[in-house]
């Protein structure tokens, strides 16, 4: 008997780390309260962007967060969705820092790659956390993107 399986379902997943670049830096020459002034309105774009697409943002942390797409529902578009959620954000950093008052925002960097998960019950604010290799590999494809680049594994 085989107890993982007993407490989740396996399902096909596109996950998606988003972090931004340069985070550290804007942390060092700002006040912490114009820190949380300038990056909470547009993390909160960055995730809305996400959601949008159909990404159910999993976890939060600090300056990034990790988002799964096609679950708990199966999703045909999942792939093109989760692109799609990525370079609106892309977008949403771009216009927010070519207005003149806005204080310059530190680049999104995205990292895309999809593959068979184990989704478990958890006390996660989404439900659920999801086990397997595509989750460490788009952890690892969003470090490696540098500042505005969105790297994507076979979706």
């Amino acid at each position: 008997m085989n107890r993982a399986r007993e407490g989740g379902e396996r399902k096909f997943a596109v996950l998606l780390f988003a972090d931004l670049s340069g985070y550290t830096e804007l942390c060092r020459r700002l006040d912490p309260e114009d820190v949380v002034a300038t990056v909470h309105p547009v993390m909160s774009a960055l995730r809305d962007a996400t959601e949008q697409q159909g990404g159910v943002i999993c976890t939060v942390a600090g300056d990034g967060f990790f988002a799964v797409f096609g679950v708990p529902r199966a999703d045909a578009d999942a792939g093109a969705n989760a692109v799609r959620a990525a370079e609106s954000m892309r977008r949403l950093v771009v216009e927010r820092n070519a207005q003149p008052s806005a204080l310059p925002f530190p680049d999104v960097h995205v990292g895309i790659a999809a593959g068979e998960v184990l989704v478990v019950p958890s006390a996660e604010p989404c439900g659920f956390n999801l086990i397997g290799p595509a989750i460490n590999l788009a952890a690892r494809l969003c470090d490696a993107a540098p500042a505005g680049a969105i790297y994507v594994d076979e979706v």
